[in-house]
């Protein structure tokens, strides 16, 4: 109780010396007629707009030596930025990216951040590498897509961009004078160097430290126009039994996205299309909780971030728990200083709603909320939430999560962490209590009846000179007790990586630590190649024990490259157990994915995954997309199951009007 006594007088304190920061700011050039969208930078009003120069790298804090220069003008309907990159190797570009909004990780690549509300809590960013691969996304809602265009010329030393933004894509405060939050960003690929505009160390890609953008004036909001969506899919699975054949079902659907504002959006879906066609992430490696699969569906991926919650340990949502619902609604936005999230899943034998509200209460606290009630033949279950987000001056964070679930039994949780920040490190400091009997119904609980705290440091550097490109460490230490005093988990967790300017990277990680009722210990040391690029190749050894067995895991993985339109990616995970009792467990899992792209719309996947055991699964997907909405699938097999399928599943999207 000492303890929790000093921890909170800590917190207070530097709750009394919060603060905010905003500086340099830019105002976009306003202009009668949009620019021809041709990269080339050629229209006399680009001479007008203020130079946003020098570009500042991340690793030296100097600006770089081939020099960026970017410019933002903007009509009443849509926001132009452009980039003139100078490039003293252009032979060293490296442009490996076609589909749009793939990742451009090992790309030379431009980007502007914007931050729409400015607010410092989110913001859309808009990339593209040097053969005009257009790359967008959003960090308050994960699923969020756009139609937007990019164009790119190469001259002989330099390379330039103009991005074209309509207003209309974005969720902002609504019409007449804007002030945003913008920064803008280069990475070039060869020297593995990230440079920023608005130069903040390591905040620079934290909206709470852009620059302002000001002489945006937007008109007066139209009606907003309903987006439908149809889809159809035909299904044909394998009846159970064996030589039963097949059964096929026809299953169209309706999806519906209307914009209440340019903040606010509605969603309904009518009989989904959740058909398996991405892959989740297979292994066979034992861990101490339950997997956390992440989300793809669409309904649930698009606006995510408005139901998300601030616990670590334990989530109030998790909608992985919802399988298929015939019925869906969804409302996430923000309107003024409230965040609102919710959502409402039925079929005949279940309903899951859950509702979340946050309110921004000055410029440093977030207050919130949340409720989730699941409904079906075994009862009803209930969750109720309350948080908070302190921003305690620059380097400061304090969140805290109070919950609480009700079913055939009651349980409560708390969790509260502070975190500083450097350039350079990351210090936290947290304390958690959840309850035997906690358990949301549409959540995720790594562990119950857990009482105790937990206190993490992590430090990273890239370096411009000596034999390291980059370093990175962290300790991690756990102690925590059941409800009734008795020692349940204390560990330290530690994990380091140098990675060599050779393209090697070593790294050592491992644990130990105390479980109830056993003592588990490992150690793993991974030796990777060209990890920076798509052709990477990685190997690793961990020994040590897992509950009541000595475990030896070894990991391998390379991916290759031996055709311009072919990738593969290779792996195998293999993994021993000698248990405590003389029993000895060997299992092996191996993966062959190849990849081929017709076309930046056309592509095709084939995979095959099979184990020691003799268990194996083929699956390919031919994915064509027709247009912005419009997708056809056609998948062969079920890549998330154990073996070999016969299911056929063809899935046609369509856009139906806006």
């Amino acid at each position: 109780m000492a303890l929790w006594r000093v921890v909170c007088a800590a917190f207070f304190l530097f709750f009394l010396l919060s603060g905010g920061v905003r500086a340099e700011g830019v105002q976009a050039l306003q202009i009668s007629a949009p620019p021809v969208l041709d990269g080339l930078l050629d229209e006399p009003f680009w001479k007008n707009a203020s130079p946003l120069t020098p570009f500042v790298s991340l690793v030296t804090s100097k600006p770089t030596e081939d020099k960026t220069t970017a410019h933002v003008a903007a009509t009443s309907t849509h926001l132009y930025v452009a980039f003139l990159c100078e490039e003293s190797r252009m032979d060293k570009l490296a442009s490996t990216q076609t589909i749009r909004n793939g990742p451009l990780d090992f790309d030379d690549r431009v980007a502007v951040y914007l931050d729409t509300y400015h607010d410092g809590l989110g913001y859309y960013v808009f990339g593209a590498n040097p053969i005009g691969t257009p790359v967008a996304g959003s960090t308050r809602d994960t699923g969020w897509d756009a139609v937007w265009q990019v164009a790119v010329h190469k001259g002989e030393n330099f390379w330039s961009v103009e991005m074209a933004i309509p207003f209309s894509v974005l969720h902002h405060k609504g019409s007449g004078a804007q002030t945003w939050g913008i920064n803008l960003f280069r990475f070039q690929k060869r020297k593995e160097e990230t440079s920023a505009w608005h130069f903040s160390g390591y905040f620079s890609v934290d909206p709470k430290y852009f620059a302002t953008l000001t002489g945006l004036v937007l008109p007066e909001e139209h009606k907003a126009r309903t987006q439908w969506l149809g889809h159809t899919v035909f299904w044909s699975l394998p009846v159970d039994g064996n030589n039963q054949g097949n059964r096929e079902s026809f299953t169209p659907g309706l999806d519906v996205n209307h914009p209440f504002s340019s903040t606010l959006t509605g969603n309904l879906a009518l009989y989904p299309d959740y058909s398996d066609v991405e892959l989740d992430e297979q292994t066979i490696i034992p861990q101490l909780t339950e997997r956390f699969l992440s989300e793809y569906r669409p309904f649930f991926k698009e606006g995510s971030s408005y139901l998300d919650t601030n616990a670590k340990l334990f989530r109030l949502f998790y909608s992985r728990r919802i399988n298929r619902f015939d019925l869906g609604t969804k409302l996430t936005g923000k309107t003024g200083p409230w965040h609102l999230g919710f959502v409402d899943t039925r079929r005949p034998d279940r309903q899951d709603t859950v509702a979340r509200i946050r309110r921004e209460v000055g410029p440093n606290l977030i207050l919130g909320g949340f409720a989730g009630q699941t409904r079906d033949s075994v009862g009803k279950d209930t969750t109720l939430g309350l948080d908070s987000t302190w921003y305690l001056r620059k380097n400061f964070l304090w969140t805290t999560q109070l919950a609480s679930s009700q079913s055939t039994l009651s349980g409560r949780a708390l969790e509260t962490r502070l975190t500083y920040s450097t350039n350079n490190s990351e210090w936290s400091a947290d304390y958690v209590a959840i309850g035997r009997n906690f358990d949301p119904r549409d959540g995720y609980v790594g562990y119950r009846d857990l009482y105790g705290y937990g206190l993490r440091w992590e430090y990273w550097k890239e370096h411009s000179t000596g034999p390291f490109r980059e370093s990175w460490a962290g300790l991690f230490y756990a102690n925590d007790r059941h409800g009734d005093g008795s020692p349940y988990l204390e560990a330290l967790d530690f994990w380091g990586l140098l990675s060599f300017r050779n393209r090697f990277d070593i790294g050592i990680s491992g644990r130990r630590g105390w479980f109830d009722p056993f003592k588990d210990d490992s150690t793993k040391i991974s030796l990777s190649y060209n990890s920076r690029d798509w052709r990477s190749t990685s190997v690793s050894y961990s020994i040590g024990r897992f509950r009541d067995s000595e475990l030896r895991t070894f990991v391998a993985g390379t991916n290759l490259w031996p055709w311009k339109k072919l990738k593969i990616s290779l792996s195998l995970e293999a993994i021993e157990q000698l248990f405590d009792q003389g029993a000895t467990d060997r299992s092996s899992l191996s993966r062959a994915i190849f990849f081929y792209e017709f076309d930046p719309k056309r592509t095709l996947s084939w995979q095959w995954r099979w184990s020691r055991q003799g268990i194996s699964n083929l699956s390919l997907v031919f994915r064509n997309r027709l247009g912005v909405y419009e997708d056809l699938y056609i998948v062969l097999g079920d890549p998330n199951a154990e073996q070999t399928s016969n299911r056929i599943v063809a899935r046609w999207t369509f856009l139906l009007g806006k």
